[in-house]
C-alpha cells in the first residue's frame, strides 16, 4: 500500500514538473492567425454600454435599499424607456444586418451555442431586447469559461455604433439624460467605497487548449493596455512568468509597451513563480526551479 502511494506520488510530480518544463522550453505551439488577438480587434467602451451598464448597477443596489426600491424601479424603468426609445429610432434593417453580425462574434465564443439557439427574432421592438439579454448573460459567466471577452466586446460595438455612432451628440444628450434621471441614486451609492485591484487570474491549460491561452492572455493583456490610455490613475498587478513569456514571443510590440508599464510604475510583476503552481503535490526541487527561474526571467526582461 505505502509502494502505491508513493509510486502515486512520485507519477504527480513527474507530470507537474513535465508541464513545468514544457513552460520553459520552447516547445509550445505557437497559435494559428485566427487565434491571435491583435489590438485592431478591440473596440473602446461606446457609450451606451455605459449607460446600460449604470442602468443594470442601479437595479442591483436597489437590492441592497429595500426601502428605496420603488422609488428607485420607477427611476429605473424610466432611463431604460428613455434608452428604448432612443434605439427605436434606428434603422430596423441596418439594426437586424449589425445584430447578425454580432451572432457571428458571439458565436465564437465557447459557451454561447450551449445556451442560445439561432432562432431569428422578427419584432424591431424585440430585436434589441433580446440581444441585450444574451449579452448581459454572457457578460455574467463568460469568467468561468476563460475565453471571449474580446469577441463579446466587439459584438456590442457592431450594434451599439450602428444604432448610434459613439460621438453622436444625440447619444452623448441620452447619455446626460439616463444619467440626470438616476441622479436620486447617486448620494447613495456615493456612500459606498470600491476598492478595485487590477490581476487576471489566467489559466495556463484547464479547460482550453494552448492556442486559446496564448488568446486569453493577449486580450487580456490589449485590454489592461487600452484601459490604462483612457484611465491615467489606472494600476495593474500580474503574476506568472509564463503569461510574459507568450507575449514576449508572440507579441514583441506588446511585450515592449508592457514593460514601458512596469518602468513607468503603473505595471506591477507580481511573478514569483513560473505558474501559479501546486503546492501538495509539487516536489521541493519542482518549487525551487519555479522561484529561482522566474526571479532570473524578471531580471533579464523587466529589470527587477
Amino acid at each position: 500500500m505505502k509502494n502505491t502511494a508513493r509510486y502515486l506520488f512520485c507519477s504527480g510530480c513527474l507530470l507537474l514538473s513535465l508541464s513545468f518544463l514544457v513552460f520553459i522550453s520552447n516547445r509550445c505551439k505557437k497559435p494559428e492567425p485566427e487565434h491571435f488577438i491583435t489590438q485592431d480587434t478591440i473596440p473602446l467602451i461606446h457609450p451606451l454600454d455605459r449607460i446600460l451598464s449604470e442602468i443594470d448597477f442601479a437595479g442591483r443596489l436597489g437590492e441592497f435599499f429595500p426601502g428605496h426600491k420603488e422609488k428607485w424601479d420607477d427611476l429605473i424603468s424610466e432611463a431604460q424607456k428613455a434608452v428604448n426609445d432612443f434605439v427605436a429610432e434606428a434603422d430596423f434593417q441596418n439594426l437586424s444586418e449589425a445584430v447578425s453580425r454580432a451572432e457571428t462574434e458571439l458565436s465564437k465564443i465557447g459557451m454561447y451555442k450551449n445556451y442560445f439557439t439561432g432562432e431569428d427574432v422578427q419584432s424591431d421592438q424585440d430585436l434589441f431586447p433580446e440581444f441585450q439579454k444574451k449579452v448581459d448573460y454572457l457578460n455574467e459567466h463568460i469568467r468561468h469559461y476563460g475565453q471571449g471577452r474580446t469577441y463579446l466586446i466587439k459584438a456590442k460595438s457592431i450594434v451599439y455604433e450602428t444604432v448610434a455612432p459613439k460621438n453622436s451628440s444625440d447619444l452623448l444628450d441620452l447619455v446626460t439624460d439616463v444619467e440626470s434621471i438616476l441622479q436620486p441614486l447617486s448620494k447613495v451609492s456615493k456612500t459606498y467605497t470600491v476598492h478595485c485591484i487590477g490581476h487576471a487570474h489566467i489559466d495556463m491549460n484547464w479547460l482550453w487548449p494552448w492556442e486559446e491561452t496564448v488568446n486569453v492572455t493577449n486580450e487580456t493583456f490589449i485590454t489592461v493596455l487600452k484601459l490604462m490610455d483612457e484611465f491615467p490613475e489606472f494600476h495593474f498587478t500580474q503574476s506568472q512568468a509564463s503569461v510574459y513569456e507568450i507575449i514576449r514571443k508572440d507579441n514583441p510590440e506588446l511585450f515592449q509597451e508592457i514593460r514601458k508599464r512596469i518602468q513607468e510604475g503603473r505595471w506591477e510583476v507580481a511573478a514569483s513563480q513560473w505558474v501559479e503552481s501546486d503546492k501538495n503535490m509539487a516536489a521541493g526541487e519542482s518549487i525551487a526551479r519555479h522561484l529561482l527561474y522566474t526571479h532570473q526571467y524578471v531580471k533579464e526582461y523587466f529589470n527587477l
